[in-house]
């Protein structure tokens, strides 16, 4: 959408939205909108640009990429909201909405998948409450674990999903726990005033276009390097993030999640 803006053209989405139930009533076509191509060139992107941002959109490891998500953000943000309207899904949540990615991956390897230290979400709840100038007693937990998964990465998560929800029991936070329709858990993280992301393509389309804050770990791809310093906005907050190499068998959850509550 964002490249059709930038060339000057209207977008047509992929026709395949119309099997789903919930996407089918996504604009299939959008008018080209001349604000946002000035925005984008004066951003520096130019018209020729093929290449606005990498194959994987959601992983924003520079700050073009982020330039470009900053711009879109108020459009795709209003795409969505509509989207929930024409629904009637509406999720009057007022607690932070942790996402907490187990299921096919960690174990896959995905190079932009990880898991991240536990510190993360303690933190990052702490720079929400003095954000908002709210102390929060408690959190949402979306954990599910059956996506792409089998039985053995099922029983290893709830053995990680359990060791989060101690180690945010152990720091006075009450932890509901929820695994709904893609969708509704969609809507949830939306909606939230406040999400944390480990980094994955679902909390980040849903947190960082949503009504809240967004804090998000990772956004970077293994193997070619790990900064622990960025220049990126305060949302993206690194070092607590485990690359893979540094993990040996992610099947041995007690030697993990020691590593997780370092």
């Amino acid at each position: 959408m964002g490249l059709a803006f930038l060339q000057g053209k209207d977008f047509y989405a992929e026709s395949s939205f119309k099997k789903d139930p919930y996407l089918q009533k996504l604009p299939l076509f959008i008018p080209f909108q001349a604000s946002i191509q000035v925005q984008l060139i004066n951003s520096g992107f130019r018209k020729n640009d093929i290449s606005v941002i990498p194959n994987s959109y959601w992983v924003v490891e520079n700050e073009r990429a982020e330039k470009f998500w900053l711009i879109m953000r108020p459009f795709v943000h209003k795409i969505l909201k509509d989207l929930f309207i024409a629904h009637d899904i509406q999720v009057p949540i007022n607690i932070p909405v942790i996402h907490f990615r187990c299921s096919d991956v960690p174990f896959i390897r995905n190079v932009h998948y990880h898991f991240v230290r536990y510190a993360f979400y303690k933190d990052c709840l702490e720079l929400a409450e003095n954000r908002l100038q709210k102390k929060f007693d408690s959190v949402l937990l979306l954990s599910c674990n059956i996506h792409r998964s089998n039985p053995v990465y099922q029983q290893k998560c709830n053995l990680y999903e359990a060791s989060l929800i101690q180690y945010l029991r152990n720091i006075n936070y009450k932890v509901n726990l929820q695994c709904n329709s893609n969708i509704h858990d969609f809507a949830a993280l939306f909606f939230a005033p406040v999400v944390l992301s480990p980094s994955s393509s679902f909390s980040f389309m849903s947190g960082f276009f949503g009504h809240g804050l967004f804090y998000s770990e990772g956004h970077f791809t293994e193997g070619k390097g790990y900064k622990l310093e960025n220049k990126l906005g305060d949302w993206l907050k690194t070092g607590y993030s485990i690359p893979h190499s540094k993990v040996d068998d992610y099947e041995n959850t007690e030697k993990v999640i020691a590593m997780l509550l370092e």
